[in-house]
């Protein structure tokens, strides 16, 4: 057993020796094999070989050639020579600039190849970091306790920025690069004190920019504004306009409407209603400048421009003037006048009130008609004016035995006064012993150059609720289907506004209303409601019509007994269309 353990030690020593030398031989030969021809390494290294950029930012990148005596190398960016403008550019010495938006990876590959050996080539990995953000500006720089907003001006914003109110993170909206806003609360404890503003771009890199102060103030208590519109008006007596209030500074609409500072007015300078409705005194007061105004019910001391309102004398209607002709030398004459009622009920129709001095009048009016002038022209004139003060007291009579209307007419309304007494007229038409009546009422306000909008909302609330009483008179009558109630205008509108209004135009749309009515429709061709669009004849939106007049009104003549064969002679035109009349007539 002694033997062989030493036997195999043995073998395994001489194994040692023979390794070793082996090992000593095989360096031998390989040093010796060195000295004889000697193969550096070959290599490019770039410097830094890691790092971080921010967008915009640029760095300065080396490269070092080794195993080569040109150090000359050609740069790249994630394998693009030169870069490209989504992910950075690099200059051929080596300086690159980041983009200055962000690409997705923001991982770039910075590469040098070496000029002279293309299998050459060294890397560096970078990361891009979003800007640091400059702030030069807060507007504005003080704000309310409450909520507010402000705007942010500066360089270097991205999208996903957050405005910061101290340690509060503000909605922020982005706008541009330069610019920010963002919306926030400021607490009472906030109250005079001076709150640190800072911009922070995200990840990656989230940076916070330099700082800007606001300084939170007292609440402010919102002022209270009310505007009137229209801004003036000019009226005869017992007429009416409908002013309109628009209140700012409160959710409170509700306004107290004034007539020269009286809440309300008065009979001396006129009426205004609690919805804005102003009528005219009857008479005329010694100042014929008026001013209304509204006070806003949340406020007494909100302020509005005051509107101006001019009272007109009514307008005198010369009837007659006698003797004629007048002699040579000195002479004196009568004038004879129709004075206009205004809608004023207590005023009879024939001009004259009842009392001793209207009676008087009446006497010498009617004494200068009967008078001889020996011309038959004067004398003629005389004659009508003469049928038509007894006509008036005919009417007037009649009109005295009629039977009071359930029907309610909207109060405070000029238009809806004229329907009232024409469905009174109406009423006692047996009286008369008239067969046929055609009566005339009308409305004024709807040439808005300006002020179209309020005008119009106005007007057009007073049209319907207008109409819809006097048809319910109709049918409390038992006249409806022997009504008809149309409309006519002078022109229309154009559909291109001219700032807050319109200017005048052609075609426009009608209303006809009644018992005999084929209602509920449309009649004629409705037009193409663009500007510069088929019906456009001007560029302006005015369009040309498609329904005639003539047409129009040989439908009306027809349903009021005119013989289609006698059509043609009243209305010459209607031979230039194919259906004389329109069908809306059942």
């Amino acid at each position: 057993m002694r033997e062989m353990a030493w036997i195999r030690s043995t073998r395994f020593g001489t194994t040692l020796v023979l390794s070793l030398a082996l090992s000593l031989l095989t360096g031998c030969a390989a040093m010796g094999a060195g000295n004889a021809n000697t193969q550096p390494s070959s290599s490019v290294a770039v410097t830094p070989a890691t790092g971080s950029v921010r967008a915009g930012d640029t760095l300065q990148f080396t490269a070092k050639v080794s195993g080569t005596v040109s150090q000359a190398v050609v740069w790249s960016v994630n394998g693009v020579v030169g870069g490209n403008a989504t992910d950075g550019m690099i200059s051929a010495t080596g300086m690159y600039t980041a983009p200055a938006t962000l690409p997705n990876p923001s991982s770039i590959n910075i590469e040098a190849t070496s000029s002279s050996d293309k299998s050459l080539s060294g890397k560096s990995m970078i990361t891009l970091e979003n800007p640091v953000p400059t702030v030069t500006g807060v507007s504005p720089t003080a704000v309310a306790v409450g909520n507010f907003s402000i705007t942010i001006s500066g360089s270097k914003f991205v999208s996903g920025a957050k405005v910061m109110f101290g340690t509060q993170a503000l909605t922020t909206k982005f706008v541009s690069s330069t610019q920010l806003t963002a919306t926030g609360t400021a607490t009472t404890a906030q109250q005079g004190m001076s709150i640190q503003v800072t911009v922070v771009n995200p990840d990656p890199g989230s940076v916070t920019s330099s700082v800007m102060a606001v300084k939170v103030n007292a609440p402010q208590t919102p002022q209270i504004v009310v505007k009137i519109t229209p801004a003036s008006a000019q009226l005869h007596p017992g007429q009416t306009v409908q002013f309109k209030a628009t209140v700012t500074g409160t959710t409170n609409q509700n306004v107290v409407w004034q007539v020269n500072s009286t809440p309300g007015g008065n009979a001396t300078v006129g009426t205004i209603s609690s919805t804005g409705l102003y009528t005219a005194p009857a008479v005329l007061p010694k100042s014929t400048s008026l001013t209304i105004n509204a006070v806003s019910a949340a406020d007494s001391h909100s302020t509005s421009a005051a509107s101006a309102i001019t009272l007109l004398s009514n307008i005198p209607v010369v009837t007659a003037a006698l003797p004629t002709p007048i002699p040579v030398g000195n002479f004196t004459i009568s004038v004879a006048q129709a004075i206009q009622s205004n809608g004023n009920p207590t005023q009879l129709l024939n001009g004259f009130g009842g009392s001793t001095d209207s009676n008087a009048r009446l006497s010498a009016l009617q004494s200068l008609l009967t008078f001889d002038t020996g011309l038959s022209l004067i004398q003629a004139a005389s004659t009508t004016t003469g049928n038509a003060i007894q006509n008036g007291q005919t009417l007037a009579t009649a009109l005295a035995s009629g039977t009071p209307l359930a029907t309610q007419f909207p109060q405070n309304s000029y238009f809806a006064s004229q329907l009232q007494q024409v469905a009174k007229i109406i009423q006692v038409r047996s009286a008369l012993g008239l067969r046929r009546q055609i009566f005339f009422v009308s409305m004024g306000g709807f040439d808005t150059h300006s002020g179209q909008l309020p005008q119009q909302d106005s007007l057009f609330n007073d049209l319907n609720q207008s109409l819809s009483a006097f048809y319910q008179a109709t049918v409390e009558m038992g006249v409806a289907p022997n009504v008809t109630t149309f409309t006519l205008s002078d022109f229309g509108r154009t559909y291109q506004p001219n700032s807050d209004g319109t200017d005048h135009a052609w075609g426009g749309h009608h209303i006809i209303m009644g018992g005999a009515v084929k209602g509920g429709d449309f009649y004629g061709t409705f037009p193409t409601l663009a500007v510069n669009g088929p019906d456009d004849a001007t560029g302006q939106g005015r369009w040309v019509p498609t329904t005639s007049l003539d047409q129009y009104a040989a439908t009306l003549a027809s349903w009021f007994g005119v013989a289609a064969a006698d059509l043609p002679s009243i209305f010459p035109n209607l031979a230039n269309f194919t259906t004389p009349t329109l069908g809306i007539m059942g």
